[in-house]
């Protein structure tokens, strides 16, 4: 069929000022000759007005006028001429709110001039026909017609496969009527009957629209072909019924999931999630218990440890899987277990019944949540009484199963996250407390240390320049002076890395030469090669070595890579100082040729009081100061000092890169 179209005119509610203005047209259209009737909108025009005519007459008469039988003469003229029902879909002329169930059930009444008739809706969940509405039936007589089986009774047979059902006479044995359907009949009196199968546009079997006489009645051609007009237009109606119940549950739908979202959004505590969501959702339902049932680890039992209850005693505990293998199978297998009424299940042995009943449980909806093939757990939905579930319902609980579950574990996980960030932040801020003790304590330290040393030196130096001592005595002197220098250097060190983690190293800036800092740095290394025999490379290419510093302080970080390179350098070596251009700046490169570093010591080599491996801290001594020192002074010059090496045995290159001119 094709599909309907809208209407150019579309009038209110039957009324007699309606009804006069369709007979009227019908008279002009009746006076024109019958090849114009046949062009363009005609033939719509009188289906449209024969079509309005019968429903006011179902509405308002309950029988056919005279008036209606001229207009459905003509368009069953015009239908037999032209041979084609298309522009039928025209119907109805009325607004939609004139056109309902009641209307439907009474225009069937009147076109087949029957006694009763009824129109049924398919619960395509039972496969079962619902009663919509019906004309003339006592309620006891639709109340028979509110569970017929398309599949299981012979005339519902003929339903499921698109057939009308036509029953001239009860009477007679040949039709498609079981044994229940005609004592039914005739209890009610009802000697013939004709069923017309409702199909959806897209072929889908929809509902039921039927007729029936109390004498033996067979329905003229005619009466049958206006009646599938009328059939079509409750079709539509039903399916127009359903879009509209599918709509208002996807809103409601929508509207629930969204109130779960608001009360569930700032929530952190995953106990009260699962409770608030199980409030909400029983409360939706008006359901008597909602509860989560965690699984434990053996798989084979669950703990509900809370549960939202209303009018029943709550379950909370453990339990096994008691309701059998096959429950625990379907939840394993992410199926849920729908029951409307436990007590007449009969898939449930009589222990399962009692053990329901003692929980007062009389319908239940289970839904498994299964993550990798593990079953974590079950939301239940309970009722006390039977209740028969709905697509919807079903629908709207596995998803908050599922929503339930991702806030739970999402609330976990950030509890888990909080919990770890106040640790890792107590952790910090002992580490912090610790690390400004150290600071504090090594400038405590440092400075009652180097207090006593400046008389010590300043007494050797009056007794070396009193020569008074013999030159072996002079010797032992200046040992004791050596050492007490070193003494000192180390104790400047300490003061120099408190200083730099409190951030108070202070710089004089001057502007000056860096190659006249790296002879400097380099003479004053020169007597501790000299011991060891090694050689000074200095290789000062750089064309431009100006820049803006505190040359003390570079001096010092140079004398330190020096030191450095001495100290690692065997005797006999050779310590290369090269200085190059770079497009922005100087670069320093300080090489030696001693056991080098492997990748995990080059790595942590500018931290304090690191030293590389132990067996090379114990050889050449020292407090592991110096690099993390020299760093520190590059980096204030808004340079860099990094460090590389060819491998162990192969010695390092320890490069400064400078900025030039001033800052």
């Amino acid at each position: 069929m094709t599909a309907r179209p809208a209407l150019s005119r579309t009038l209110g509610k039957p009324t007699e000022t309606t009804r006069q203005f369709f007979v009227e047209t019908l008279a002009t259209l009746q006076k024109e000759d019958r090849r114009k009737l046949k062009q363009g909108t005609r033939p719509a025009q009188v289906i449209y007005l024969a079509a309005g005519l019968a429903e006011w007459d179902a509405h308002v008469a309950g029988s056919l006028s005279p008036e209606t039988e001229q207009a459905l003469t003509l368009m069953f003229d015009l239908q037999n001429e032209q041979g084609t029902w298309g522009s039928l879909d025209c119907w109805p002329p009325y607004e939609s709110d004139a056109y309902h169930e009641a209307n439907v059930a009474g225009m069937a009444a009147a076109v087949m001039r029957s006694d009763m008739a009824s129109l049924r809706i398919l619960d395509r969940k039972k496969n079962q026909m619902r009663l919509l509405a019906f004309k003339g039936f006592s309620p006891e007589a639709a109340a028979y017609m509110e569970g017929i089986d398309v599949d299981a009774k012979k005339s519902g047979a003929h339903f499921a496969n698109v057939q009308r059902v036509v029953v001239a006479d009860v009477a007679k044995a040949s039709h498609p009527l079981g044994p229940k359907e005609i004592e039914f009949l005739n209890a009610l009196g009802i000697q013939a009957l004709q069923a017309t199968p409702l199909m959806s546009r897209s072929g889908a079997l929809v509902g039921l629209l039927s007729t029936h006489w109390k004498h033996p009645h067979e329905p003229a051609e005619r009466d049958l072909r206006l009646f599938d007009v009328l059939a079509r237009q409750a079709a539509d109606l039903i399916e127009r019924k359903r879009s509209e119940e599918a709509l208002r549950e996807s809103e409601a739908r929508h509207a629930f999931l969204l109130k779960l979202s608001d009360v569930l959004r700032d929530e952190g505590d995953p106990a009260k999630v699962q409770l608030l969501a199980a409030r909400v959702l029983g409360q939706h339902l008006g359901a008597g218990r909602v509860g989560y049932a965690e699984t434990h680890e053996d798989g084979k039992s669950v703990a509900i440890t809370w549960n939202y209850t209303q009018g029943v005693k709550d379950i909370e505990g453990s339990y096994t899987h008691a309701c059998g293998s096959e429950m625990l199978q379907k939840f394993r297998a992410a199926d849920p277990v729908v029951r409307d009424d436990i007590a007449a299940d009969t898939s449930l042995i009589d222990a399962e019944k009692k053990s329901y009943a003692e929980m007062q449980i009389g319908a239940l909806v289970n839904v498994p949540l299964v993550k990798g093939g593990v079953l974590l757990a079950v939301l239940f939905v309970h009722y006390r009484q039977p209740h028969e579930w709905t697509s919807a319902e079903l629908s709207i609980i596995r998803d908050v199963a599922e929503r339930i579950w991702a806030a739970v574990e999402r609330a976990r996980a950030e509890r888990k996250l909080a919990q770890s960030l106040a640790e890792t932040e107590a952790a910090h801020e002992e580490a912090k407390t610790a690390s400004k003790a150290k600071d504090d304590f090594l400038a405590i330290l440092s400075h009652e240390l180097r207090t006593p040393l400046a008389p010590v030196l300043m007494a050797l130096e009056m007794i070396e320049e009193s020569n008074e001592l013999s030159e072996p005595n002079l010797d032992v002197l200046r040992t004791i002076e050596r050492n007490v220098e070193i003494e000192k250097r180390l104790i400047d060190d300490l003061l120099d890395v408190t200083r730099i983690a409190h951030g108070k190293l202070a710089l004089i800036k001057t502007d000056g030469d860096v190659h006249d800092a790296i002879r400097q740095a380099a003479q004053i290394c020169q007597q501790d090669a000299q011991a060891k025999k090694q050689t000074f490379d200095l290789r000062l290419n750089a064309r431009k070595s100006r820049c803006h510093g505190d040359f003390v302080r570079l001096e010092q970080a140079l004398w330190n890579l020096f030191q450095n390179a001495c100290k690692f350098t065997p005797e006999k070596g050779t310590l290369t100082v090269a200085t190059r251009d770079v497009p922005d700046g100087l670069v320093i490169d300080v090489i030696d040729h001693g056991a080098g570093m492997d990748e995990a010591t080059l790595q942590r080599v500018f931290q304090p009081f690191e030293q590389g491996p132990r067996p090379a801290s114990r050889q050449y001594g020292g407090l592991g100061l110096g690099l993390a020192i020299s760093r520190a002074i590059v980096e204030a010059h808004a340079g860099t000092l990094t460090a590389t090496n060819k491998g162990l045995g192969q010695g390092c290159t320890f490069s400064i890169k400078l900025p030039l001119g001033r800052e």
